[in-house]
């Protein structure tokens, strides 16, 4: 028995590894053939980078089952600290493949003792509490490496922290041969860009082998026994502050390591990019991939990724509009006698102003704008919009009540829930939050996607209606969470059969997919 869940086991990593590299074959023929274009190509590196810390960011909430918001910055920390590295060995290491290796370890290196720094104090917190201090302390990476300003000569590196923000590059005093690295708030400029699809697989690879290897070790049954249960843990001996710092360094080193492949694919770079957005990005990867899922992690990454590119095409977003309450402002006070309907029915503005009362002398770039504005006040569009709210509340009151129904079936103590109730409490997290994100960038692939999983389609896409979403989106959208719906609740019918039966016996995700297929 033993034999065969060790085959079984190494069937799935071996199946992992051989999708890895059919996906890099793949991949590379099409672009050798001419196949892909231009932006495809472009997303590659970044791809990889994604898969990378999917995988890394997976090993803490999947297999540790902690909750981390702030993976971004130690992204960014591998990202500055590896272009540093490979800038400053532009005369000493020529090769490019080598300044790259050498600079993504530099990345993982620091990207480390960041996690040391972070993991060793805050560890000993868990749920929510280690999310908000994960939280905080990415942020305080990202706004430190803001004020970082670097520079290189023949002397060495000269560093200086701008907290003041008085000081420039002019204050490193680098001679006449020098160059700046990193400008502040300005970020990198002028890099050397190094970073290649193949490095990106051979990333991917060593992240798969670390995690992997670690999740299968005698360290990784002890990780993994800390998420199902911490006292017993503690209680036969296992020094569970040690595990949980190894994971979380590991995670970090490999997110430095993704980071720094990613900072040498841009000549420019801020550290803006390595925000919030970029660690709740990540998370939805593992989320949608399944928690301790590592092959999930990868198809989520990469298809969260490519997708958007390739159905670019079939987009209709309509430019960010104003609230109707402006508009009714608008047409009371400044434009009182316009026509909003002709407005709105109006043809080509920039070949003459129709004539409407109230245009005055508005210039045709200034009435676009208004008759963009005036189309938010469309009847059929308010009508629209409540509908929707109507339906989006029931919609996704109807279905986490499904699914806190199939936790209470489930377990008879609400120790035993909570196993259940953190992936529930991530993603209502992730939804709240790409609302407020789709407020600034409705047409990010991040909220696009968002919208149409029933998960969070119930907050996202109300958010992006305003900005105007085509028919299609909002039917799928409907019909995706009308299904989950009733998905859910005849899933939470039937553990409640099953589980009624099992009263006093510990329930854990492997023993509730075996009531599945009773």
């Amino acid at each position: 028995m033993k034999l065969q869940k060790l085959s079984r086991t190494n069937a799935v990593n071996f199946s992992t590894y051989l999708g890895v590299v059919v996906f890099y074959v793949a991949v590379t023929l099409l672009s050798g053939a001419g196949v892909l274009n231009r932006s495809m190509t472009g997303l590659l590196v970044p791809i990889c980078c994604y898969m990378s810390m999917a995988v890394s960011l997976n090993l803490t909430v999947g297999i540790l089952g902690e909750l981390s918001l702030g993976h971004a910055g130690f992204m960014s920390v591998g990202a500055f600290a590896g272009v540093i590295a490979s800038q400053s060995l532009l005369d000493v290491v020529p090769s490019a493949g080598l300044r790259l290796a050498i600079a993504m370890i530099v990345g993982a290196l620091f990207a480390t003792i960041a996690g040391f720094i972070v993991g060793a104090p805050v560890l000993r917190l868990q749920g929510d509490y280690l999310a908000i201090v994960t939280l905080a302390f990415g942020e305080i990476i990202k706004e430190l490496v803001t004020c970082l300003i670097v520079g290189h000569d023949e002397n060495g590196l000269h560093i200086l922290f701008n907290l003041t923000g008085n000081k420039t590059v002019e204050d490193l005093g680098l001679s006449d041969t020098g160059i700046a690295i990193i400008k502040g708030a300005q970020g990198t400029a002028s890099v050397k860009t190094i970073a290649s699809f193949t490095a990106g697989f051979i990333l991917v690879m060593v992240t798969l082998f670390i995690v992997l290897n670690l999740k299968h070790s005698r360290a990784g049954r002890a990780i993994m026994a800390l998420r199902d249960n911490r006292i017993a843990t503690s209680s036969i001996g296992i020094n569970t502050t040690k595990y949980k710092l190894m994971a979380f360094v590991t995670s970090a080193a490999l997110a430095g390591a993704a980071g720094a492949l990613y900072g040498l694919n841009y000549s420019s770079l801020q550290a803006a990019k390595f925000n919030f957005n970029t660690s709740i990005l990540v998370l939805v990867f593992v989320v949608l991939g399944g928690l301790g899922n590592i092959w999930g992690s990868l198809v989520a990454a990469a298809a969260l990724t490519i997708l958007p590119e390739a159905l670019r095409e079939f987009a209709d977003y309509r430019m960010l509009v104003y609230a109707i309450v402006l508009i009714l402002v608008m047409q009371t006070f400044f434009l009182p006698g316009i026509d909003l309907e002709a407005l709105r029915n109006a043809g080509n503005l920039a070949g003459g102003l129709p004539d409407i009362a109230g245009t005055g002398n508005l210039s045709a770039e200034k009435m676009q704008i208004i008759q963009k504005v005036a189309m938010t006040i469309d009847p059929i569009f308010i009508i629209k919009f409540l509908a929707s709210f109507l339906f989006y509340f029931i919609g996704g009151y109807l279905l986490y009540a499904s699914l806190f129904a199939a936790i209470g079936a489930a377990v008879d103590n609400e120790t035993d829930s909570q196993q259940f109730l953190t992936p529930l409490s991530i993603i209502l997290v992730i939804g709240l939050y790409i609302g407020f994100a789709a407020m600034k960038s409705p047409e990010s692939p991040m909220v696009f996607w968002s919208s149409l999983i029933p998960f969070t389609s119930p907050i996202v896409m109300l958010v992006r209606i305003p900005f105007g979403v085509p028919t299609w989106e909002i039917l799928t959208s409907m019909a995706l969470l009308i299904v989950s719906f009733i998905f859910f609740t005849w899933l939470s019918g039937k553990i409640y059969r099953i589980g009624i039966l099992m009263y006093g016996k510990k329930v854990t995700w492997k023993e509730l997919y075996k009531w599945l297929k009773y």
